[in-house]
């Protein structure tokens, strides 16, 4: 499996400015994507994702969950952009 193709077709919901739910896939068998994983935590806030690792094909998914406080929503939308521009 080719990370690039992998992390390329992650991206499963809506647009950059769109603040609500999105999962990324990160084949951690490619150098450097752990650290990328790691940042994109680190940058969402680990109480709002859920992780799902498949050991055999070594792909970490992680699914960003919006805050239920909808004040969140204008922060969130920037740490989405961020997330997305390191992940691309």
């Amino acid at each position: 499996m080719d990370g690039m193709q992998e992390r390329t077709e992650g991206c499963a919901v809506g647009g950059e400015e769109e603040a609500g739910p999105f999962e990324l896939r990160y084949d951690l068998s490619v150098p450097g994507e752990d650290n990328r994983a790691a940042r994109a935590v680190g940058n969402w806030g680990r109480l709002h994702i859920r992780k799902s690792f498949d050991p055999q094909t070594r792909v970490l998914t992680l699914r960003f969950v919006p805050h239920p406080d909808d004040r969140w929503r204008p922060w969130e939308k920037v740490r989405k952009s961020m997330i997305l521009e390191d992940y691309r």
